[in-house]
């Protein structure tokens, strides 16, 4: 069974939308021609010599350059002593970073990760197949890129190996629901670092990734301290 058959009988079985999502495809813009994606519309290819260049975006996403990053607290400010109790924990936090200078979690390890388009989404099968993520939230806006990632991804190996943290979303307007959904069911886990790719620009995209951020920020309001009931009496 080709790996396309294998991720169509998936979904018809298990997110039948997505299925009808790639049946429905009346016309093709973007092919697989010389193991590269051609665009008909330009006529060119997307990749410089292979849709293998894609994996450039899998490379160490942790300091890779392509890949943003986002933390709970940009600079890292000792806290007063006047909290005393935050600030203990929160300081020796800082002073290991500053000595270290490096992120303390396993190699293999990603944190709440997004990832804006998927091309031919050879980054995406081999990130799955060499790190753990704690949640993970891909968004393509074109079914053609889904439909085509579909010769290259497994999905039913990412559903089976990340249960509950992958979410996936295809086609049109991202919605805030979806982001909200994404963010509270991991308050905290996902208030710290945050990774995210964009593969391509589009509007879609952009509109997403303004959505992604603004809930972002919303979800970081109200952090309180140890201390907050002692300094409001």
């Amino acid at each position: 069974m080709t790996l396309f058959k294998k991720n169509l009988e998936f979904f018809y079985h298990n997110l039948p939308s997505y299925y009808h999502l790639i049946r429905n495809i009346k016309t093709r813009r973007f092919l697989i021609k010389n193991n590269n994606i051609f665009d008909t519309l330009t006529n060119s290819y997307i990749f410089p010599n292979s849709i293998d260049d894609g994996s450039h975006f899998a490379k160490t996403p942790t300091h890779n350059p392509l890949w943003e990053k986002e933390f709970f607290q940009t600079k890292l400010q000792e806290w007063e002593e006047k909290f005393f109790l935050t600030g203990k924990t929160i300081n020796n936090i800082i002073k290991k970073v500053k000595e270290k200078k490096e992120f303390f979690f396993d190699k293999d390890f990603l944190p709440t990760t997004v990832i804006f388009g998927l091309l031919g989404g050879k980054h995406l099968d081999l990130l799955v197949k060499k790190y753990e993520f704690q949640s993970l939230f891909v968004y393509e806006p074109n079914p053609e890129f889904f439909a085509l990632s579909m010769y290259f991804v497994d999905y039913p190996y990412i559903y089976d190996k990340l249960d509950g943290r992958f979410f996936l979303w295809v086609n049109g307007v991202l919605d805030y629901f979806a982001i909200e959904k994404f963010y509270f069911e991991r308050r905290t886990t996902s208030s710290f670092l945050n990774l995210s790719l964009t593969t391509y620009n589009h509007p879609l995209i952009e509109d997403a990734k303004n959505k992604f951020n603004e809930i972002y920020s919303a979800k970081l309001r109200g952090w309180g301290t140890y201390e907050d009931e002692i300094k409001g009496i």
